[in-house]
């Protein structure tokens, strides 16, 4: 072999480690990737008979990558009054309202869009996870003479992905026509 084919022998090896090196970062990053997968949102609303009603909703999550440690929930304000009674859980126990962004704490936020809840947990990886939030709204239900009316988008569309499986049941105090 002389001294030009030793040297094109060179630069390929050496084009092919690059090559090699490329992918091999890029694929790295592709599996370290982070997001999630949305496995079931169910939304429960209980109408009471004075026109507030509580929601009670089911976010389950697959968490990919990581690590994740935070989740939050945008509640607009422009057809209700307020919320109140917030409560927030998991498989975990209950968490507590607290702006210190520690683990298995929630924070209400409120501006111009509406209410911003956000909740704190212990690092996840690449595990599912079910949390819990629940709420009563005031000043959503519209009464009007030829029947009330509940307008209310229980699967939030701020979020990344679709939702596998949801469930929404609303109950009323009293019967329905329709």
């Amino acid at each position: 072999m002389n001294n030009a084919d030793r040297e094109n022998t060179r630069r390929l090896a050496l084009l092919a480690l690059l090559v090699l090196g490329l992918f091999s970062i890029t694929f790295s990053a592709q599996a370290q990737e982070k997001r999630v997968e949305w496995r079931r949102m169910d939304v429960d609303i209980t109408v009471h008979e004075d026109g507030t009603f509580t929601v009670d909703e089911t976010i389950e999550v697959r968490f990919i990558g990581g690590p994740f440690h935070y989740g939050y929930r945008d509640i607009p304000a422009d057809r209700l009054e307020s919320i109140e009674e917030v409560r927030m859980w998991d498989e975990e126990g209950a968490y507590v309202e607290d702006a210190s962004e520690s683990d298995h704490t929630f924070a209400i936020e409120l501006d111009e869009k509406g209410y911003h809840i956000r909740w704190f947990f212990l690092p996840l990886e690449d595990e599912t996870r079910a949390f819990h939030l629940s709420y009563r709204v005031l000043g959503g239900l519209r009464v009007y003479e030829d029947g009330d009316q509940l307008w209310w988008k229980a699967v939030f569309p701020d979020r990344d992905g679709d939702i596998a499986n949801s469930t929404v049941t609303v109950r009323a105090p009293g019967p329905v026509q329709q």
